[in-house]
């Protein structure tokens, strides 16, 4: 008895528990069971559980990949720029959760099957050489807390995003609206990003609409590859950033 009241005071509503962290901490299988089977807790798949008739949702999943197995994946990309504030119109995917993590960084089959009420994307690359752990930022979801990308972070990964998630238009009026950047973060992500797509994209748009950081950077230290990118289809090359964008982009300038 002792044991299930220490489980469940220690519980937090809205939170979900691995059961290989239950087992850790001195919970065997067999009382796990035993507290399904008494409605104290609830199974949400195999090897996770909430407590009984509790609400959770995908904020809670990613918590507990974080707070319990370390795992690298956060909420990144377009989403975490509207959670930070800086996307103010209607977006086309306004429910869809954006995640990311490394290419080893496996999201586990219950959250994979679980049927959220929000749709989420998750992409497991290597975006960076370094990683992106300390580029990450903590955001209160409720009474949780959960690992969000940084504007300067979050920005590079809405790129790679262009244009199968997230239209160029979208991510042109988005990135207009980014004038606080931080120009020490942005350069060292810049020069450790993996995707020349993503890079030149950057610089066209930060060039394009002339955020205050674009002045600063050093871009002459920023690898962009060779050879041309296409972002739109049938679309204009943009000569400095070897770039196929939409016409009516190009003709803007």
């Amino acid at each position: 008895m002792q044991k299930i009241n220490s489980l469940i005071l220690n519980w937090k509503n809205g939170t979900i528990k691995f059961v290989s962290v239950m087992v850790k901490e001195g919970i065997s299988y067999a009382l796990i069971n035993n507290y399904k089977n008494n409605k104290w807790i609830e199974k949400i798949g195999n090897g996770a559980y909430k407590l009984y008739k509790d609400e959770v949702d995908i904020f809670s999943a990613v918590n507990a990949l974080q707070e319990q197995i370390n795992s690298r994946v956060h909420i990144g990309g377009k989403s975490a720029l509207d959670l930070l504030g800086y996307s103010h119109f209607v977006p086309r995917n306004q429910n869809k959760l954006f995640l990311f993590g490394n290419s080893n960084d496996r999201l586990p089959t219950w959250m994979k099957n679980y049927n959220w009420e929000r749709e989420y994307s998750y992409s497991a690359i290597n975006l960076f050489n370094k990683g992106s752990d300390e580029y990450l930022t903590l955001f209160q979801h409720n009474l949780l807390s959960v690992k969000i990308s940084s504007p300067e972070l979050a920005v590079l990964e809405m790129l790679y995003h262009v244009p199968s998630e997230i239209s160029f238009n979208e991510a042109s009026l988005i990135i207009n609206n980014l004038t606080t950047l931080r120009v020490e973060i942005l350069q060292k992500l810049l020069e450790e990003c993996n995707s020349v797509k993503v890079k030149r994209l950057f610089l066209y748009l930060a060039d394009k609409h002339e955020l205050p950081v674009f002045k600063k950077l050093k871009v002459e230290n920023v690898n962009l590859g060779s050879g041309k990118r296409v972002i739109a289809e049938n679309g204009s090359l943009d000569n400095k950033y070897l770039i196929t964008v939409p016409k009516e982009s190009y003709n803007e300038e």
